[in-house]
This record gives structure tokens, sequence and C-alpha cells, in this order.
């Protein structure tokens, strides 16, 4: 009860950048539980469930706030505006949650003999993820994509994920209410561990051509991960949000099909879904056309 009790969803929609302190500090204490309790096991997949589960009811409060203001609320105008609060509420909770991943991805090697663990064992499936989708980043090679077939054929591949990402968060908070969290929880590892990986590479490369890695070094090394992958990943998980709320005020609307705010409830959803759509396919051209040019 300590943690759910650290904020109120009325306070978050008034001050939502004190997520993004809540979100470290879930993630950072379900790293250190999940090392001290499972130290021999592969447990990337566990400080996931420990996040999810110290958000849910907060999650949960903020859902059925939201909740209420659709169904005692019928002007459509008003009810599109009233989710903005909760687009704020996911992207500094999602942030909160990268830059814990990041922190400790880049910091956990330094204490294997205090906990016993390494990043293969913290971070195992988050490294295979991304070995799937981007090997450059896990052997420390360059992106050799070019040409314009070559660029229209990753433009698809990646859009064409992405769109299960955002079809699963659509399901899930549909049929579960509080699946938006899991997705956003997961998506938040991976980039993270991502932004991590770029963060050594960056570095390492620094230290084999033999210049002398200052604090800079590692200012401008972070700032460049970041460039790297929110420059594409702010749209992208900008779009699993919308498509997450959309899911739930769906849930909503069939829930409340016999309230005079059925029909808003129900457009209002179809139009925040075209909506995510949309993002997502601007995302991935950035993602293609921009980040993939550049590094």
């Amino acid at each position: 009860m300590v943690l759910e009790s650290l904020i109120s969803p009325e306070k978050a929609e008034k001050r939502p950048w004190e997520l993004f302190f809540i979100g470290f500090l879930y993630v950072s204490l379900s790293v250190l539980l999940s090392i001290l309790i499972f130290e021999d096991e592969n447990i990337s997949l566990l400080i996931v469930s420990f996040v999810v589960m110290a958000s849910s009811i907060l999650m949960y409060n903020t859902l059925k706030y939201e909740k209420n203001k659709d169904i005692f609320n019928i002007d459509e105008i008003s009810l599109l505006k009233r989710h903005s609060p909760l687009l704020l509420f996911f992207f500094f909770l999602f942030t909160g949650f990268v830059l814990a991943y990041f922190t400790w991805f880049i910091l956990i090697d330094n204490f294997t003999n205090i906990f016993g663990t390494s990043i293969d064992k913290v971070f195992n499936l988050q490294m295979k993820t991304i070995a799937s989708i981007n090997p450059t980043l896990i052997n420390n090679s360059k992106n050799l994509i070019t040409g314009s077939a070559l660029l229209s054929a990753t433009f698809w591949s990646i859009f064409i994920n992405n769109f299960g990402v955002l079809f699963l968060s659509f399901i899930f908070s549909f049929i579960y209410g509080l699946g938006a969290i899991f997705i956003l929880t997961w998506n938040a590892s991976v980039l993270g561990v991502a932004i991590g990986l770029f963060f050594k590479n960056y570095i390492f490369d620094l230290i084999i051509s033999s210049t002398n890695v200052t604090f800079f070094s590692y200012l401008s090394a972070f700032f460049l991960a970041i460039f790297r992958f929110l420059i594409h990943g702010i749209p992208e998980m900008s779009a699993y949000f919308i498509a997450g709320i959309a899911g739930g005020i769906l849930s909503i609307a069939i829930v409340n099909k016999n309230t005079d705010s059925f029909d808003i409830i129900l457009k209002d959803s179809f139009v925040m879904l075209v909506i995510s759509l949309f993002v997502l396919f601007l995302a991935a051209l950035i993602e293609v056309y921009l980040t993939l040019s550049i590094f």
C-alpha cells in the first residue's frame, strides 16, 4: 500500500512531472528486489512484472478517474481534450521507466561483487529483443541501410512490427483494462537498454580510438543516445499510449452502452485509434529516413 499512496490520480493530473520520479523509483525497487530474491536466475521479465504490479493500482485509479470524466461529460470537444492529462501521465511515467532502466544497465556491472549478477542475467530478454530488431547495437557495428528500395522495405518492416505492438496496446487495454501498463513497461525496458547499449558502444569507440575520455565525453554520449532513440521513440510511444487510451475508452463505451454518452465515447475511441495510427506512421518515417540516415 505504500507505493500506490505516493501519488493520486488527481495529483498526477495537476503535477504530472512527479510521475517521472515515481517511474524511476518503481523500476529501481523492482531491480533491487529481483536481484536480491532471485539472484541466480534470468530476472529480466520478473523486473517488468514487479514494475507492473507497483504501477497497477495507480493505473487502475487513474483509468477509473478518466472513466468518470467520460460518463459525466458528454460534450465531444471537451471529451477529447480531457484525455491529454492521461497522455502526460503515460509520458512522464514512461520516461521515468526508461531512464531507470538505462541507469541500471550502465551501473549493474559495477555492483557484480555485491549483487552477484550481471547485465546478461538482469537484461537478458531485452538484449535478445534488441538483437532480433537491431543487431548492430549488440555487435557494435555500423548501420549499412542505403538505397530507396531498401529504405522502403525497412520502413514497412518497422511499421508492421510497430503496428503489432500498437494493436496489442489497444487489445490489452480493452480486454484487461490494465494491460496497457505491461506494454508500456516492456517497451520502456527495451528502450532503456537500447540507449544504454548505444552509450556504452560510443564510449568504447572513443577508448579504442585512443581519445581522452572526459566527463563531457560521457555527457555527449548520453545526449546522443537519447537523441538517437527518442527522436522517433517519443512519437512511437505516444502512438501506443493513444491506442491504449482508445482501448480503455472503448471498454468504457461498451460497459456504459445504455448511457447518453455511449455514441460520443465510441466515436472518441475510434478517432483516437486513427490518430494513433497516423502518429505511428509518422514515427516509422522518422526512424527510417532520419534516425537511420544519421546513425
